[in-house]
């Protein structure tokens, strides 16, 4: 309880600000589910219009399937998993999976372009752990924070920062120690939670077995809240990318 009340409720602090449009981008399907369910399903209920930008189609992703071309497989677990949270605008590009790193002066000009566009109030992404500490994650936080820095008129940036039980199923993760500290608690009800999960369960190909699916009910549904950072964009933040022997998740 004590680092709880420390924190801001999100909730609260949408409603006392002019939020109109919120934009989230992530490297992977799968990545907003996680990562940003309550986030998503409380912006739906505020009335804010929320546009989700996934830069590529995880085709280096698991295929528990095993038949299918995981490119389209993955696309269509996206399109239900946004349906399911009510997001208003989906933009799935297809840079390259697990290559986000040495193509970033590609897909970060195309991005800067449709931030410019857009003009949300709010973005969301990974902080520079990415949680996970997959390199996708990182480079993408990164180069979020980067582009906003070189803008006149900034939009807020929030960084979805890993909680207690994320930092102990990804305890071998270096990356772990460039995670900001929360500044936000994002609270939500046992519907949201079963959406969540629902919104996770889609991504079938990910599944990789059924003790897999038991950990995600075991992590989630008694689990009603994620964390952000509200980021300081005049202060230097510190990554680190680390060559990691385990696999590579979320």
């Amino acid at each position: 309880m004590g680092l709880t009340t420390k924190m801001l409720d999100l909730h609260i602090s949408l409603n006392k600000t002019s939020v109109n449009k919120l934009l989230a981008i992530f490297p992977h399907p799968d990545d907003e589910s996680f990562c940003t369910a309550g986030l998503f399903q409380l912006a739906q209920k505020n009335d804010i219009k929320t546009t989700l930008i996934c830069l590529t189609k995880g085709e280096r992703g698991t295929n528990s399937l095993g038949v299918g071309n995981l490119k389209k497989i993955r696309t269509k677990e996206l399109e239900l998993a946004a349906e399911v949270l009510g997001i208003d605008e989906l933009l799935n590009w297809d840079f390259p999976d697990l290559n986000l790193k040495d193509t970033k002066k590609i897909w970060s000009e195309k991005l800067k372009r449709k931030i410019d566009k857009l003009n949300p109030d709010i973005i969301v992404t990974f902080d520079h752990s990415g949680i996970t500490g997959h390199p996708d994650h990182i480079v993408v936080s990164t180069e979020v924070l980067h582009i906003l820095k070189e803008m006149k008129k900034p939009p807020s940036l929030l960084w979805r920062i890993p909680d207690e039980q994320e930092k102990a199923f990804f305890r071998e993760n270096s990356s772990l120690i460039f995670a900001s500290k929360p500044t936000h608690i994002l609270k939500y009800g046992f519907s949201e939670t079963l959406n969540k999960i629902k919104a996770i369960y889609t991504h079938a190909s990910q599944m990789k077995s059924f003790r897999f699916k038991i950990q995600i009910l075991e992590w989630f549904l008694f689990d009603h809240k994620e964390l952000y950072c509200k980021v300081d964009l005049n202060k230097k933040y510190t990554h680190k990318f680390v060559l990691k022997k385990q696999r590579l998740i979320i």
